[in-house]
């Protein structure tokens, strides 16, 4: 629902914003891109940032064209201070929008309505302020989040060069995710064309598209939240519509004889997206299907079997268990020795690295192979893996699979796309 919602509301905004052409362009990509679609059938939350996002945005573009009145006022303000517990990245918007108001009243000395936006602006703080000691302090910024989004980061050291780089490579990298192009180099000189005509011709719009962009890649660049792939889906708009108008500014100055091939860029832009997005209806994406495997444990059980779960599991092996009438198993919940910054060892492409354990600090696995061993003596337990960590050259499943393989005899293996079930007999 957030999702269609968001396209609804994404259609007035675009034709308030960007010409008729592309407009159409950018609903389009909104409408057709993979990641958007991925999003609007899962039960996660980036269907929401992006419907909030729109509705800000529409709020904002009609305060523009109103008096702020009391009424108005405190819709603002409500709008503004139930977005920022709906929806994290709203923050990002209300900060860039609210800006621009600011600014526009402060640059025509309009005394009584820069007050009065003042005052609406303080109340989203406060919101924003209760907000974050309550929820989001413990994890912004946080080595789990720079640990899993390190690429959404700006790199702590090196000089303009280094920093004009990760800021290109961000707009770059968004034209796949949350955009949908597989091939990225397609979009973005258009991204770049319809930037560089905005700020020329009407850089009011640049700035409504571009300074909530802004202000989320200034939160990464000060290591805060990082600037990637699904976590900046509320900026797949913004950047549809910049797409459309650099299109659009194409087509205008291209003599009349080659104009065909504006159309023939049109499809091509469309055409990575939309595939994207067909691939998603259908051919959904398979991930971490325990349920097969829960299934089999379940019919498979023996008096006395014990359940090992991998630490990563835990939330969906917790979610389905009572379903497939496993709580009354004996369940151990494996332990998180997973370091983040400095634990990994980064390849440097000298020396070779061990073909299980990659290039990692030997004391990592120590509490690993401690908690499997106090398994011993069990004839049969269950090992369950999902959303297992394959990274930095380490594939975890066969770094425990190995230590249990030294423990014990494995007696099954039952594989389900990005899950595994291992049965072991450890009583030797």
């Amino acid at each position: 629902l957030c999702s269609v919602g968001a396209l609804l509301l994404a259609i007035p905004i675009a034709r308030a914003l960007v010409p008729p052409a592309a407009a159409a362009l950018g609903i389009a990509l909104v409408a057709f891109s993979g990641p958007t679609v991925r999003f609007a059938i899962e039960a996660k939350q980036y269907s929401v940032d992006l419907f909030v996002a729109l509705l800000l945005t529409s709020l904002f573009l009609k305060t523009g064209r109103r008096a702020l009145t009391a009424g108005w006022m405190a819709l603002l303000a409500v709008a503004g201070m139930a977005a920022v517990w709906l929806s994290h990245p709203s923050v990002f918007v209300l900060a860039g929008l609210g800006g621009i108001v600011l600014f526009r009243c402060a640059s025509r000395r309009d005394v009584d309505r820069c007050l009065r936006m003042t005052a609406v602006c303080a109340g989203w703080v406060a919101s924003f302020a209760l907000m974050y000691v309550v929820n989001i302090r413990r994890f912004i910024g946080s080595d789990f989040l720079r640990d899993h989004w390190w690429a959404g980061f700006a790199p702590e050291e090196g000089g303009i060069l280094v920093a004009a780089r990760w800021i290109g490579g961000r707009f770059l990298a968004a034209m796949e995710s949350p955009l949908g192009f597989t091939e990225p180099w397609i979009a973005f000189p258009v991204f770049a064309v319809g930037v560089l005509v905005l700020a020329a011709r009407v850089p009011r719009v640049l700035a409504i598209l571009g300074v909530p962009a802004l202000v989320a890649l200034g939160a990464a660049a000060f290591g805060k939240v990082p600037f990637q792939g699904r976590l900046i889906l509320f900026l797949a708009p913004n950047f549809a519509f910049l797409i459309g108008a650099g299109w659009e500014a194409i087509r205008g100055r291209l003599p009349r004889l080659v104009r065909p091939a504006v159309w023939i860029l049109a499809v091509a832009l469309l055409y990575f997206p939309a595939r994207g997005a067909v691939e998603t209806v259908f051919f959904p994406r398979r991930l971490e299907e325990i349920r097969p495997l829960l299934a089999h444990m379940a019919q498979a059980h023996e008096e006395g079997d014990r359940i090992y779960v991998y630490y990563a599991a835990v939330p969906a092996f917790s979610f389905y268990r009572d379903r497939f009438g496993l709580e009354e198993v004996e369940a151990r919940f494996g332990i998180s020795a997973r370091p983040f910054q400095g634990g990994w060892v980064e390849p440097d492409g000298e020396g070779p690295s061990d073909p299980i354990y990659g290039r990692t600090d030997p004391s990592y696995w120590v509490p690993y192979a401690e908690d499997l061993r106090s398994l011993e003596g069990s004839r049969r337990v269950w090992i369950l893996f999902s959303h297992t960590i394959n990274r930095h050259g380490v594939d975890e499943e066969r770094v425990f699979r190995a230590q249990l393989d030294r423990l014990g005899a494995r007696l099954q293996r039952i594989e389900a796309p990005g899950a595994a079930l291992y049965l072991y007999d450890l009583s030797r």
